[in-house]
């Protein structure tokens, strides 16, 4: 006798909705996000893949503006992401720069994400800024980017390699160190034009900055004394003059290490430093509290659940023996 198993679940067609909507849920989040990323058709998102300097693959994700040609080029940012990361990790800040009229290359630093593997550190060729370096030649390249105005942001690690480029570099215009903290090598002058974003509670505060307290402790610090050399500077305001690449400043948001990449606070600061370092066209520019990027991190994690609960197996009826052909 042939059962069909259904007719002993009465929850079937339940199992199956259910189903359904979580299918409809993964595939509309993730269209949402990508309509979010592209700034809904305002910049054109592309992987891009070249060579660094020692031969090692490279991959990133680049965000263009759609207005930026061969004829009216934009200027541009490389970020580099933290430590144990990838490049999706940085999306807030170049989701953001993009849609300010700035072309960013968001990438996988080697070793990280889809990006080859470092080598080893003895060989004369080992690149400390795990492709940064390369990356910014890369994007200087592209002819819908203005070589002379170009910039760097990092967070964590990735800080560190911007701002090692940055200070070896001095056609880098503008520098966002994020979850980092500048060094006695920089100067009054060098690099140019640099904003430091480090959470209040940021857990690495100690090895960072040599502070417990940033607040109170960091603007009085010798780096920061040879850095700012003006008398008693305080964070959230701005020292120096941008045309000059003497701009200076510090903000410290309340927030710990992991969050200052998904800051909305620290995040619009960024977005006027790179305005006012980097001068994009003043008609591109949105004010800096209109953010989107969150939209795209809440329609991934509902993607991400809606495709892990697609997968749970649904309860099925067992099949009467009878029904068994031997």
């Amino acid at each position: 006798m042939d059962t069909d198993s259904r007719s002993t679940d009465p929850n079937h067609n339940l199992h199956v909705s259910l189903l359904l909507i979580a299918l409809v849920l993964l595939a509309g989040a993730q269209m949402l996000a990508s309509l979010v990323q592209r700034d809904f058709g305002y910049v054109d998102v592309s992987n891009v893949f070249y060579t660094n300097y020692n031969g090692i693959p490279l991959r990133a994700k680049l965000l263009k503006p759609r207005h930026a040609t061969k004829n009216r080029p934009l200027p541009g940012v490389v970020y580099i992401h933290g430590y144990q990361n990838n490049r999706e990790t940085g999306d807030a800040y170049c989701i953001e720069l993009a849609r300010r009229g700035i072309v960013v290359l968001n990438i996988d630093a080697i070793g990280r994400g889809n990006s080859g593997l470092p080598g080893d550190v003895d060989k004369p060729d080992f690149d400390t800024t795990y492709g940064g370096k390369s990356s910014l030649a890369y994007l200087r390249s592209l002819p819908f980017v203005d070589a002379e105005a170009t910039g760097m942001v990092g967070h964590s690690l990735g800080a560190e390699m911007a701002y090692r480029i940055a200070l070896e570099d001095p056609k880098v215009r503008g520098l966002v160190i994020t979850g980092f903290a500048y060094t006695l090598d920089a100067s009054p002058t060098l690099p140019h034009n640099m904003l430091m974003i480090i959470g209040k509670w940021d857990e690495f505060r100690d090895r960072m900055t040599g502070t417990r307290d940033i607040e109170k402790e960091w603007m009085t610090t010798p780096q920061t004394r040879k850095v700012i050399p003006f008398p008693h500077p305080k964070p959230g305001v701005t020292y120096g003059d941008f045309a000059k690449g003497t701009a200076r400043r510090v903000v410290i948001p309340r927030t710990i290490h992991v969050q200052e990449s998904h800051n909305a606070p620290a995040i619009a600061e960024a977005m006027v430093w790179m305005r006012k370092a980097l001068q994009p066209p003043e008609n591109l520019w949105i004010d800096a509290k209109d953010q989107i990027w969150q939209i795209k991190e809440w329609a991934t994690l509902i993607g991400m659940l809606a495709g892990l609960f697609s997968l749970l197996p649904m309860p099925v009826a067992p099949c009467p023996i009878s029904s068994l052909w031997w």
